[in-house]
């Protein structure tokens, strides 16, 4: 479950040029790379910077 959610975050919340692929993204849902590879520390800060309405 955790690495869907990680797949999903990196997929909509990334600018589309920090975007993972979708390769990357089928690695990390098999399990083949761990979930850190697609998001990072920096992607928390950014999230946690963003301001909500």
């Amino acid at each position: 479950m955790l690495r869907m959610i990680y797949c999903v975050a990196a997929s909509v919340y990334k600018p589309s040029r920090f975007r993972p692929s979708i390769s990357k993204i089928v690695q990390v849902l098999e399990g083949m790379i761990p979930w850190s590879v697609i998001w990072g520390e920096n992607d928390n800060a950014f999230l946690n910077s963003r301001s909500t309405l």
